[in-house]
């Protein structure tokens, strides 16, 4: 399972991280501008062209408004409950997350960890709700690290602990 900047539930009077824009800020004002590209201003913390490239491929998503929609109730946007689970996640997971993410913050990923011991959290800086784009070496580098442990999970024996060699990315 890999989770990237999750929405979970949480206690109504919780906070979330204050979108700090780090780099760019003029960039990000001027992008939002155009046409189909106001949201930009809300969401980019650090501008880049990798940032635009990502945003450009979201502008082009097909969109049901319907479904967003129902998002908008107060604390309805959200994957899922921050729950324990009653048995743990045994694969490898990953949960990735924005410092400066003030849509969903960070901040409720921690009472879900225990239901993924296989879990690697990242809290990236510089980063906020577009973590894929305002991050990407590091969003591609923790996938492929990710996706290495799940192909070795899912070669060996059912109830044998993995182990070996990861696997080569770009190879083959």
């Amino acid at each position: 399972m890999c989770l990237n900047v999750p929405a979970i539930v949480r206690d109504p009077s919780g906070t979330r991280a204050r979108r700090v824009i780090l780099a760019d800020e003029a960039a990000i004002t001027a992008q939002s501008r155009e046409p189909g590209w106001a949201w930009y201003g809300e969401l980019a913390v650090a501008d880049s062209a990798a940032n635009r490239a990502y945003g450009a491929a979201v502008n082009q998503a097909t969109v049901d408004d319907a479904y967003l929609g129902a998002l908008h109730g107060p604390m309805t946007l959200s994957s899922f409950e921050a729950v324990t689970l009653a048995d743990p996640f045994p694969a490898p997971a990953l949960i990735l997350a924005g410092r400066q993410d003030g849509v969903v913050g960070y901040e409720a990923v921690w009472p879900i960890l225990p239901s993924f011991p296989r879990a690697t959290l990242a809290l990236l800086d510089r980063a906020g709700h577009m973590l894929r784009g305002e991050q990407p070496l590091l969003f591609t580098a923790l996938v492929g690290e990710w996706l290495d442990r799940v192909e070795e999970w899912i070669g060996a024996p059912p109830g044998a602990p993995a182990t070996g060699g990861g696997v080569e990315r770009g190879k083959g």
